[in-house]
């Protein structure tokens, strides 16, 4: 059982423009509505490789319902908790160079009260094997140490963790051992105290194998359209970013995280894992919207991943 935590999942406004004129008007070329938030991105991805995932979070009002049925319609299973106010609305401006404006709403604010019921639900899918996928930020939870309780009662029910870190304290994150992370550059120099242009291979490489030394299973660090690197025991490959025409990045995170989470599941070995992180990422950037890629893009695309073994 793969379960992927949304605790503040959104309604995703695509708009396609020619070139956006701040002030000004903009003729919008195309337009898509999907169901979003780094949870339910993860889940539509992992749906489209055949799993069956549930997602589990928070609705709130009028576009928390339309958000459901959504999901409903395409099939994603799912468990929320009504709670006040409004589910958010993303607007995502894109424009034909490619270039994002990006207009998010906070989202419903989480009272203790909710994210007590949350854990009690969660005990429920805490099955031996299972998966829980963690992903995006807590911010809008009355309770910022969340994560932290969540990996914990995983692990006590021997429930394994999937993390993708979106936290100004990573390490907070990284000291519960989640068996899977995956994180972005910029945590990993926050961490070490470093700029991001210092960060090179072999402190790239060492930082990771520092971590799987300290009991983590496999990393993923994303580097955006540089590409990423990966790490388990058997060592660090590092993968340039695909050259593919791209429509946004918006979303190829969370089909990373869905790779990671698929490949670690089916013990695909650290290689396989990598070839199909950077496809499901790459396929994402070329679908309008927040889409996942299809089955046979993804295919087509493992076999352009360069993989660099480091040392």
């Amino acid at each position: 059982m793969i379960i992927t935590l949304s605790l503040n999942p959104s309604i995703d406004n695509t708009l396609d423009v020619e070139n956006y004129k701040h002030r000004g008007v903009n003729n919008i070329i195309n337009s898509e509505t999907d169901a979003g938030g780094k949870g339910i991105n993860t889940a539509k991805n992992l749906k489209m490789m055949g799993k069956e995932p549930i997602t589990v979070g928070f609705i709130a009002g009028d576009s928390g319902v339309y958000l459901k049925k959504m999901l409903d319609k395409s099939g994603i299973k799912n468990d929320f908790i009504p709670v006040y106010g409004e589910t958010r609305t993303n607007t995502k401006i894109i424009e034909e160079n490619g270039e994002i404006t990006e207009l998010n709403e906070k989202g419903p604010d989480i009272s203790e009260e909710r994210i007590k019921e949350l854990m009690f639900k969660l005990e429920g899918y805490a099955v031996s094997g299972g998966i829980f996928v963690l992903s995006g930020n807590s911010k809008n939870c009355s309770d910022q140490d969340i994560y932290r309780k969540i990996i914990s009662l995983a692990h006590s029910r021997d429930v394994r963790t999937v993390v993708g870190i979106d936290s100004e304290n990573p390490m907070d994150i990284i000291s519960e051992k989640p068996e899977v992370l995956k994180f972005k550059l910029k945590d990993i120099c926050r961490m070490k105290n470093i700029s991001e242009e210092k960060a090179d291979d072999k402190f790239i490489s060492n930082t990771m194998k520092e971590l799987i030394e300290s009991g983590i299973d496999i990393i993923a660090l994303s580097c955006g359209e540089k590409g990423a690197y990966f790490a388990d025991k058997s060592g660090v490959i590092k993968c340039p970013g695909l050259k593919i025409k791209k429509h946004s990045t918006v979303g190829a995170g969370d089909a990373m995280l869905a790779g990671l989470v698929y490949g670690y599941e089916k013990k695909l070995g650290l290689e396989k894992i990598a070839e199909l992180s950077m496809a499901m990422s790459a396929g994402a950037i070329a679908t309008i919207g927040t889409k996942p890629p299809s089955k046979e893009n993804v295919e087509e695309l493992k076999g352009m991943v360069e993989k660099i073994y480091l040392t």
